[in-house]
């Protein structure tokens, strides 16, 4: 029977870096991105009142963002990638200081539009996919131009009251499991 010390002095060794875990023989346990594991994340809008602002977020950073900037929670519009899969791309946060609006894009079109505005590009709140994937709903970018704001839904009856309340459909930003 051989002997298990030469492995378990190896492994040792490569524990405190003097060689490398390959040269000791070892295997790393995958990752969950390399195991083709993903956390889907929460979308959700949220609202300030004094700013007539709407955000959508999609991710630890941006909720606390929300909370720590006085926005109220309003729903969950419905759920994200959290890293990168086949045919999703990053859904990025960006904010006008001026209009003090959040506006999230995915698409090049919108991306282009807030930089061109004068929108700074933040973080990515999630990943979205970019063509219609079975069980998935769009995400549609809609904008008010009296109020000087971008709302991002998924939610039929939000889509609903935003027309109704005067906001115009520019475009769908990707597609997002629903909420319910």
């Amino acid at each position: 029977m051989r002997s298990a010390r030469p492995l378990l002095v190896a492994l040792l060794m490569a524990a405190v870096g003097l060689i490398s875990p390959a040269a000791a023989g070892a295997t790393a346990a995958p990752s969950t991105a390399d195991a083709g594991i993903n956390v889907r994340t929460v979308l959700l809008q949220w609202w300030h009142g004094g700013r007539q602002d709407n955000y959508l977020s999609g991710s630890p950073a941006g909720d606390a963002n929300a909370e720590r900037s006085n926005y109220v929670r309003v729903r969950i519009e419905g759920y994200g990638e959290s890293q990168y899969m086949y045919r999703t791309i990053p859904l990025v946060l960006y904010w006008h200081q001026g209009r003090r609006d959040n506006l999230v894009a995915a698409t090049p079109a919108t991306h282009a539009a807030a930089q061109a505005a004068g929108y700074t590009r933040m973080w990515t709140e999630t990943h979205v996919y970019s063509v219609r994937v079975a069980g998935t709903i769009p995400l549609d970018l809609y904008w008010h131009n009296g109020r000087g704001d971008n709302l991002t839904v998924a939610n039929a009856a939000a889509k609903s009251a935003a027309r109704a309340q005067g906001y115009v459909f520019v475009r769908t930003e990707g597609y997002v499991w629903p909420a319910s």
